[in-house]
């Protein structure tokens, strides 16, 4: 018996929710919503870039997703030791003005006023989540 399988909304589009569905006889369809792709690609940004700026300490994150801070730090963690990161920042949550440096430099980035570090490829997001894929869990 063959089963074919279906999606619609690739995983990466996290503007859109992502369905999976199977049928033969029968039918099945999965989805992952858009809300939850956001925070999962947010913590792997964040991960990324605590890496690749060599953080060992405190990190103080802006309240991006209010409620969900504990999934976000959770995958924060998990995509770290995937990134083979032995000793992890004490993650945090709080306000982030518009004053703070952080803040400034990522409108700036964000304006094309100055040039990123980094350009992360798709690729790189991708690998990530095929690596957690057995490790996530609706939030």
């Amino acid at each position: 018996m063959t089963y074919e399988i279906d999606q619609s909304g690739k995983i990466e589009q996290t503007s859109i929710d992502t369905v999976i569905a199977i049928t033969n006889s029968n039918q099945y369809a999965l989805i992952f919503n858009k809300t939850n792709k956001r925070r999962l690609v947010f913590s792997i940004l964040i991960a990324l870039i605590i890496k690749k700026a060599g953080i060992k300490h405190k990190v103080i994150i802006d309240n991006e997703y209010l409620g969900h801070e504990k999934f976000i730090a959770e995958r924060i963690n998990k995509t770290l030791e995937d990134l083979k990161i032995n000793n992890l920042p004490s993650i945090q949550f709080g306000h982030i003005g518009k004053t703070s440096k952080a803040h400034n430099l990522a409108r700036k980035v964000g304006n094309r006023k100055i040039k990123a570090d980094m350009n992360i490829r798709l690729e790189e997001i991708g690998a990530l989540l095929l690596k957690s894929k057995n490790r996530l869990k609706t939030a």
